[in-house]
């Protein structure tokens, strides 16, 4: 068999999709938190799925990013959702989502930490989905890696506290340098990481 993956085109992974039960309760939540703008809603019925959806965005140049879709089913025992990850544009933003997130009464089982790569806050929605906002730090380090995220410190030393953590550890690197590798492996000929 002749392996053909050269030829696969470039894809770019735009939005995700999963079940809620209260499908009002968490479009308003998404979009009062996240400021995410409701692009459509309407109900679907076809190929298998007959349910009510609401489509969210945060980027005008997709439709949408999220799409919450009602009929989630009461008593699964396991939510089969991972998290959610939203990109901040800086640990200071970060910071600021840290102390709104602090007064929020719909969300639960809020906690910070560091993957080395990235800065990461993590908490619940209302119906238990785990929803993560982080940012990118300089540094790449082998994963799962996690330690603590301390908003005590000011940016400066949370960045110098990672730094001289993942610097410990063998795999550490400049982050564009691991990324230049991904780009490498994956057949991206021309792509340079940002400056």
């Amino acid at each position: 068999m002749t392996d053909n993956l050269d030829t696969i085109p470039t894809v770019h992974f735009t939005h995700f999709g999963f079940w809620v039960k209260d499908l009002e309760r968490m479009g308003n939540f998404y979009q009062r938190l996240f400021k995410m703008h409701r692009s459509d809603e309407g109900r679907i019925d076809g190929h298998d799925l007959k349910a009510e959806l609401v489509f969210l965005t945060r980027d005008p140049m997709v439709h949408h990013q999220l799409v919450l879709i009602g009929g989630k089913p009461d008593g699964i025992p396991f939510n089969v959702i991972n998290q959610i990850s939203f990109l901040v544009e800086s640990l200071a933003d970060l910071r600021t989502f840290w102390g709104v997130l602090n007064n929020e009464p719909d969300i639960s089982d809020m906690y910070s930490l560091t993957h080395g790569n990235a800065w990461s806050v993590y908490f619940n929605d209302p119906e238990g989905n785990r929803v993560e906002l982080y940012v990118d730090t300089d540094w790449y380090v082998g994963q799962p890696f996690r330690d603590e995220l301390d908003f005590n410190l000011t940016n400066e030393e949370i960045i110098e506290r990672t730094r001289e953590i993942v610097h410990q550890y063998p795999t550490a690197e400049p982050i564009n340098q691991w990324r230049q590798r991904v780009a490498d492996s994956i057949g991206l000929k021309d792509w340079k990481p940002p400056v």
